[in-house]
């Protein structure tokens, strides 16, 4: 249900994605390498980068960088 529109968005060509606030499955959601590495980078492809939204980290760049967060 989710997927389908930010295959388009890859597909169509975007350079970037920025990942939200919340928590994906408990974990947030600019660390979460479920939804960024694996979902959106190996699955969908993406090749661009991936921003934070505006304080959307919680804390420092170990936990982000490795998870598949490109720029804070």
């Amino acid at each position: 249900m989710y997927m389908p529109p930010f295959e388009s968005a890859i597909k169509a060509g975007v350079d970037s994605a920025m990942c939200s606030y919340n928590r994906v499955n408990h974990i947030w959601a600019c660390a979460n390498n479920q939804t960024l590495n694996y979902h959106l980078k190996e699955r969908m492809g993406f090749e661009g980068f991936v921003m934070s939204d505006w304080g959307a980290t919680h804390s420092g760049p170990k936990d982000y960088i490795p998870n598949g967060l490109d720029q804070e």
